[in-house]
């Protein structure tokens, strides 16, 4: 939930018409589920042809997220004060091996808590986010795979 919110309001400043345009978007993110899962799905982007870059010194929630066309960036992460710290204790309780039942549930419940606060608050308000100018996206890390054909034919009007 946090990486597609964070996603939300990347594309609201990329793409202020609220169409976004996924054929147009280069990302750069982490490797988690969270992260990189979202980020691919949301945006379109493919490793396969490098405009998706994965980047693990990045959060699960941080993006750098480009219009192709423009070449306007956004960086984009969680506002570390609004992570509820119950949930960083739980969590770490857990990744420690040592926790029963229960502690999945707590888990679950103080998630979902968290989550429903978020949506339920301007999006923005949970985030960092800052156009960064002259953006140089990294080089990905897969092999040059062939070229994208679902944005060829994105400028062509339609009768």
């Amino acid at each position: 939930m946090e990486s597609a919110a964070s996603l939300r309001v990347a594309f609201d400043l990329l793409f202020p018409d609220k169409i976004i345009d996924r054929t147009d978007l280069r990302i750069v993110s982490n490797n988690s589920a969270c992260g990189g899962d979202v980020a691919a799905y949301l945006t379109g982007a493919r490793a396969r042809f490098n405009t998706h870059v994965i980047d693990n010194s990045l959060t699960e929630s941080e993006f750098y997220v480009q219009q192709v066309s423009t070449g306007k960036t956004v960086h984009v992460k969680l506002n570390p004060a609004v992570y509820p710290k119950e949930v960083k204790t739980q969590m770490k309780k857990i990744e420690s091996g040592t926790f029963e039942p229960k502690d999945i549930d707590l888990f679950q419940e103080l998630q979902w808590d968290y989550a429903k606060r978020m949506v339920n608050r301007p999006l923005r308000e949970s985030f960092i986010v800052e156009e960064v100018k002259d953006y140089k996206c990294p080089e990905g890390s897969c092999k040059d795979l062939g070229k994208r054909k679902d944005n060829e034919y994105t400028n062509i009007l339609v009768r």
